[in-house]
């Protein structure tokens, strides 16, 4: 997933959780405010109505009087709510006498509203309720939704006088319709989400718009390292005044401690390059100076590499300066693509001559295979090599004084694989009989027993003429 895609996805998430959290906490809020302020609205109609309404009288004619007194209160309180507009959420008023029994209306299909079995048992109170308010308390409500539609029973206990100045207790039932309350409600939570919208895709520009400020310089500095991975050296410019202009800074120092050493390694052995990083890590753990570091000798298995241009003294009397140079450097090139080709690394430059060392389990086989392919393609007509190959042991370490150092390979082999070097004739190599031996190839000749400086009797000596 793309940097710019994650950050966008992290905002938005967070955004997201954020503002739902947010509208939900508020409209649930509101909604509970609403329906608080509705239900005390509707407690203070309860009361007035509880103050105003009597229950039948001792004699027949007061209990008429009374009947008609709270089915007028009742009827006007339903009439305003029609006519005036008042009242807009009440649905119905019920009446129930002292023992939880409907008074008015006296008929059960006359209320207006489907009412449940936890509140209305046949033509009386819930068992449940009376027991509740049996004690102290005065109110009890009841929520619920019939046909999409939810609705809330407040039920005031209230003192009834009756005819003769007799008190009795009765109940006063208002039925709440929520459907407006809970539309509003619907509403704002709509509203609420368009507004995240709008500011979603508000923040989504900005976000963007800063994504792709941050993100521009992360993929300069990714061109920059796929140019290094082909060999470009493109340094990046920093800038930001943040990490990330820290990281271009530092990038840019390794872009030129990499070109310090690729430069290095053109003048220099990876042998060299080698034993150096190996000697300085030693080093980190002591008090040493990076200028008193030195190698220890060791010895080690090489198969040592000499090659050496055949006439070329009298080539450059009859040739320019330029012209010689020209040659030998092309000379030299070609032979180092190969051996380099074939894990070989080059450990020096000796006039027209060079000198390689093959490492590892395949010592052997590489420089021969180095050396076969080096004399096949050969492009040069009017300078030819010979080359010398011997394999053993030498020792590696630090030559010279303490002013100018160099790491060097010395041992007889590398004597010897100058020497075979030195009586191989053109387009021929000459190997060692342990370099045979370990490469185990066939189509040279010998073994040969040659005599070489240094050697007090002849060596076993094989030869390949390409």
């Amino acid at each position: 997933m793309k940097l710019k895609l994650k950050y966008i996805l992290a905002f938005l998430i967070i955004y997201l959780l954020a503002s739902i959290s947010l509208t939900i906490y508020l409209t649930n809020r509101n909604q509970k405010i609403l329906i608080k302020q509705a239900n005390d609205n509707f407690q203070n109609l309860l009361v007035v109505i509880g103050r105003t309404i009597a229950s039948p009288l001792v004699t027949f004619r007061t209990v008429k009087l009374d009947e008609i007194t709270i089915s007028e209160t009742r009827r006007e309180i339903l009439e305003s709510k029609k006519n005036e507009n008042k009242f807009e959420d009440l649905v119905d008023i019920i009446i129930f006498d002292k023992n939880g029994l409907l008074a008015f209306p006296s008929k059960l299909d006359q209320i207006n509203v489907y009412i449940p079995s936890e509140v209305l048992e046949g033509a009386s109170l819930a068992s449940s309720i009376l027991n509740k308010m049996s004690g102290n308390l005065n109110f009890y409500s009841f929520f619920y939704n019939h046909n999409t539609h939810n609705y809330g029973i407040l039920i005031y206990k209230v003192p009834f006088i009756w005819g003769g100045g007799v008190t009795y207790q009765g109940y006063v039932a208002t039925i709440i319709s929520y459907d407006r309350i809970y539309r509003e409600q619907n509403w704002l939570r709509i509203s609420a989400i368009l507004i995240n919208i709008l500011f979603l895709t508000i923040a989504i520009l900005f976000i963007w718009l800063m994504t792709l400020i941050l993100t521009r310089r992360i993929y300069i500095l990714i061109n920059a390292v796929q140019g290094l991975s082909r060999g470009e050296f493109i340094k990046v410019k920093p800038k930001g005044k943040d990490e990330l202009e820290d990281l271009m800074i530092e990038f840019n120092k390794m872009l030129d401690a990499i070109k310090e050493r690729k430069i290095l390694g053109s003048y220099v052995s990876e042998t060299t390059l080698e034993m150096i990083k190996k000697s300085a890590s030693l080093s980190e753990k002591s008090t040493e100076k990076v200028a008193s570091i030195n190698i220890e000798p060791s010895y080690q298995e090489f198969t040592i590499f000499f090659s050496d241009i055949r006439g070329f003294t009298s080539y450059s009397e009859n040739h320019s300066p330029e012209q010689v140079m020209r040659i030998l450097n092309e000379i030299l090139d070609y032979q180092v693509g190969i051996i380099k080709k074939y894990e070989g690394d080059i450990d020096k430059f000796i006039g027209d001559s060079i000198m390689a060392i093959f490492k590892g389990e395949k010592k052997e086989i590489n420089a021969l295979k180095a050396s076969f392919e080096i004399l096949k393609n050969y492009p040069f007509s009017e300078i030819k090599i010979g080359i010398g190959i011997c394999s053993g042991r030498v020792i590696v370490g630090n030559i010279g004084g303490s002013e100018r150092k160099e790491i060097a390979t010395i041992g007889d082999i590398v004597n010897t694989a100058s020497r075979l070097c030195g009586i191989a004739e053109k387009n021929e190599m000459v190997v060692s009989e342990e370099t045979y031996k370990n490469a185990k190839v066939s189509g040279f000749e010998g073994p040969e027993f040659v005599s070489v400086k240094g050697k007090s009797k002849p060596i076993p000596v094989y030869r390949k003429k390409v």
